[in-house]
């Protein structure tokens, strides 16, 4: 059962908050987009026992045995699902997709587009604001009357500005406060040691404007440039167990020259509900679906700030 129908995680950071908290325990569904086969006995429960005796078997413990395979499921991918995939062996990350395989994918101010259509993401999803209000006494007053629970705290380059990372519902909720003269998302600068997913950032991209790109498909043939080096060779290197390098103005694919690369997996880009601080696809790459568990569905419980919390017992995931 807990190989190919469900399986049981914690999560372990706050990049996923108000969607998941810390050590909420959650329930994923394998059956959604079709249980796959293990890739090597290791993930076998009871099995995987025997080997962990055995030293020569030991030693291939973070290789695959068996090449990718994964049943028939009950749905196909969707823009908006929070899934849990794996970053190696022993290692799993919880994100929402926000971008499916041949998607053309761009954030504008922390907004998401694929194939020029905005994405509404769900009133969950946390960013950082920059709030102009007309009297801070009378904001705070107003501000605790909602019960908003997000921290805020003022703005050291202007008298009358606020700062907050806050939700989508918390900034409708502010937005409509007659304290409040303006609120905008605060845009993120370019940094020189911005760790994004490129080779190298020669775009000027931040976390919150990047793009346009194509998230790679099976069957995806693209031309070997500038442009798609720096945006695919970790993915090539990484997943497609491809070397691509640069020689001058020439391309070589392990070695042979060549002008064009043919991708053999499918792929989805995937963002943190907490944008501030989640370490996503705009850091770590795009994600192979082959590498994806299954889909969240519940939150079995929960134990945030050391605290049973009864309204999370069950709680569906959207």
């Amino acid at each position: 059962m807990k190989l190919f129908v469900f399986g049981v995680f914690r999560i372990p950071s706050s990049s996923m908050e108000n969607t998941l908290y810390p050590d909420d325990i959650i329930l994923v569904n394998k059956l959604v987009y079709g249980p796959k086969l293990p890739s090597s006995p290791f993930e076998i429960p009871w099995i995987n026992f025997l080997f962990f005796f055995n030293d020569n078997a030991r030693s291939h413990i973070d290789k695959e045995w068996w090449q990718y395979k994964r049943f028939s499921g009950m749905d196909s991918f969707q823009q908006g699902d929070v899934l849990v995939f794996q970053e190696t062996r022993t290692f799993f990350l919880v994100k929402r997709c926000v971008g499916l395989s041949g998607d053309i994918f761009k954030m504008v101010d922390g907004d998401v587009f694929t194939n020029n259509k905005k994405y509404t993401p769900p009133l969950a999803i946390k960013e950082h604001y920059s709030i102009i209000v007309k009297n801070k006494k009378a904001f705070y007053n107003q501000v605790d009357s909602l019960k908003i629970e997000a921290m805020l705290y003022p703005n050291s380059e202007i008298s009358d500005g606020i700062e907050g990372v806050l939700t989508k519902k918390e900034y409708l909720e502010i937005q409509m406060l007659l304290s409040v003269n303006s609120i905008k998302k605060k845009k993120k600068k370019q940094r020189k040691n911005d760790d994004l997913f490129l080779v190298e950032n020669t775009y000027n991209w931040t976390a919150d404007n990047m793009g346009a790109f194509i998230v790679p498909k099976k069957g995806l043939q693209i031309e070997l440039n500038e442009e798609t080096f720096n945006l695919y060779k970790k993915t090539l290197q990484k997943f497609e167990k491809i070397q691509l390098e640069k020689k001058e103005s020439n391309y070589f694919l392990d070695g042979k020259k060549t002008s064009n690369y043919t991708f053999k997996k499918d792929y989805i880009f995937v963002l943190g509900d907490n944008r501030g601080i989640s370490k996503d696809s705009r850091y770590i790459g795009f994600v192979p679906v082959e590498s994806v568990v299954g889909k969240v569905q519940y939150v079995l419980y929960s134990n945030y700030n050391d605290t049973f919390n009864w309204d999370r017992l069950f709680k569906v995931v959207n």
